[in-house]
């Protein structure tokens, strides 16, 4: 498995539930994971981490990104980028902020 995809359903990562994963390259957090120190151990390939947080970042505190030598890109939600640089003290090359998906007429007529 090289990317894992939490779905919007899980609440709780718990510790350890993704020790040495090695292959794993890219992980997606949904704005509804509350994460148990530990969770994310390992996983000596991750490249991208995407993030759909609340904003509070309360949930990143429990990541040691130490582990993560390969980490290239941090995808943060839209106008938090400066936020997350501060919280997780990455540079700004590495914080990626979401671009806003454009509204099409289809989404205006519902």
């Amino acid at each position: 498995m090289k990317s894992i995809d939490i779905p919007s359903s899980v609440e709780l990562i718990d510790c350890e539930a993704f020790y040495n994963c090695t292959n794993v390259t890219s992980i997606r957090l949904p704005a509804s994971v509350d994460l148990i120190f530990g969770a994310i151990v390992g996983c000596d390939e991750l490249t991208t981490l995407e993030i759909y947080g609340r904003g509070d970042g309360l949930f990143l505190e429990d990541i040691d990104f130490a582990w993560f030598d390969k980490l290239k890109e941090i995808i943060v939600p839209y106008r938090k980028k400066n936020y997350y640089i501060e919280l997780l003290g990455w540079g700004k090359d590495t914080v990626v902020e979401r671009k806003p998906q454009k509204k099409t007429k289809n989404d205006e007529s519902k």
